[in-house]
């Protein structure tokens, strides 16, 4: 589940702009400076002027409405795909047909917070409808069209990434390298995923979807390191999980690890934020228990790890830091960052020196929500005020910021890094006798 908003009409900026006024461009139309820690999108003269698009717009706009047409089939025919990318940075998106109007919303939109019209050229009883964008030269960005009212994917992009909220379309930027470990690959043994159903007293929680992922050739002989990922149905769907796991054990990068997916319910969100705690609790006391007694796992907390994304990230962090005898190795993906977060943190680590020994992974999005549960700050800032606040504590952190956004699609991209920080091939994760987990390398980009 991802608390992305795909309207937030309260920030909604629509501003009607003239393709006369093509320099002043920002995706397509003028705009107010981005906020604080947020990428400006704003193309440079330079950048529009060796843009194909932008030029052809130039054109368009000074032929005759009856020669427009031609022209523009001609365009397509030269540039059928979308986005038209030039040089490093520079985004174009066209959309080309009857319509009164098209709006564009996704990553570059301020994290799909101000959905903008594109600049539109009348040719005939069609109508050139364009933007233009910077964006970092590795970033990948999920956006989609909306054509009189409805929403699309953008019918010229082959690229279509799945999400919470349906398929979006994709931007791929030049120096954006994908994750190999992604891809289901023929040449190595696969694990299997058992599904298990979790039932106990308290209403809320029962019943609740587990799948179980046993490594290959798993036989039980030897215990092994456990992940719990939080809306793990969801992260099985769309983080290709099972993937990463294989590949990564195949190639000797990860030791074999028991992960387990918790599925989230629709009564879950009266959890948000007032009952965390609550399923914190029954993870912790219930579902570990119940695991533990299942399979042959290392019962250690150093050696037991959980994940989520968003506010189930929140939960994740939260879990740990109020059941350190159970989770020392706690990562979150754009976590939703709220006072009750770092009020756990405080309350984990206020007995110094005997603070537990936690390994904290952390990745957020330069384009992830303007917006969180702390008044004033965005997701990366949150994130951001969180890392200082482990490294405070002296508590050992990966903490990364990609050119993405609030997306699954940015998400799976990391599920290997946090594979590779927790469990590492050459560290079987269990804590040495002093108590102290051993260091671990940081993960690889």
């Amino acid at each position: 589940m991802s608390n992305r908003p795909e309207k937030q009409s309260g920030l909604l900026l629509i501003v009607l702009c003239s393709p006369l006024l093509l320099l002043a461009l920002s995706s397509g139309c003028g705009k107010k400076p981005a906020p604080a820690a947020y990428p400006d999108t704003v193309p440079t003269a330079t950048q529009l002027a060796a843009s194909r698009l932008h030029q052809f717009a130039v054109r368009l706009q000074a032929l005759p409405e009856a020669q427009r047409d031609d022209a523009v089939q001609q365009f397509l025919r030269e540039n059928p795909v979308t986005p038209l990318i030039d040089g490093d940075n520079l985004v174009g998106i066209f959309w080309y047909g009857p319509a009164q109007t098209v709006t564009l919303n996704g990553d570059l939109q301020w994290a799909w917070s101000r959905p903008e019209p594109l600049a539109a050229i009348a040719c005939g009883d069609n109508t050139f409808f364009y933007c233009l964008h910077q964006a970092a030269a590795d970033a990948r960005l999920d956006y989609l069209l909306n054509v009189d009212g409805r929403d699309i994917v953008d019918p010229r992009n082959p690229r279509v990434t799945p999400s919470g909220f349906g398929p979006h379309s994709e931007i791929i930027m030049p120096a954006f390298k994908p994750n190999p470990a992604l891809r289901y690959r023929d040449d190595v043994a696969h694990g299997s995923l058992d599904s298990l159903w979790f039932t106990n007293r308290n209403a809320p929680q029962l019943p609740r979807p587990l799948e179980v992922y046993r490594p290959v050739a798993y036989d039980g002989s030897v215990r092994l390191p456990t992940l719990y990922v939080f809306d793990g149905l969801e992260a099985l769907n769309y983080m290709a999980y099972t993937n990463v796991l294989d590949n990564l054990i195949a190639d000797g990068k990860i030791q074999p690890v028991l992960v387990v997916f918790i599925g989230m319910l629709r009564e879950d969100g009266q959890l948000i934020p007032d009952r965390l705690m609550a399923l914190a609790n029954v993870v912790a006391d219930e579902i570990v228990p119940m695991i533990d007694d299942t399979y042959p796992t290392v019962r250690a907390p150093a050696a037991r790890a959980v994940a989520g994304i968003s506010i189930w990230g929140n939960l994740a962090l939260t879990t740990a830091f109020s059941h350190p005898g159970v989770f020392l190795l706690a990562a979150g993906q754009s976590t939703t960052v709220s006072d009750s977060l770092l009020e756990a943190l405080r309350q984990a680590t206020g007995k110094a020196p005997n603070c537990p020994a936690f390994r904290v992974y952390l990745d957020v999005g330069n384009y992830d929500l303007i917006g969180g549960a702390m008044e004033g700050l965005t997701f990366l800032q949150a994130n951001q005020r969180l890392r200082q606040e482990l490294d405070r504590r002296g508590i050992a952190c990966s903490f990364a910021v990609y050119n993405d956004g609030h997306q699954w699609a940015n998400w799976r991209e990391r599920t290997g890094a946090i594979l590779r920080y927790f469990f590492p091939a050459a560290n079987p994760g269990i804590a040495p006798p002093d108590g102290k987990a051993a260091p671990r390398p940081a993960p690889e980009p």
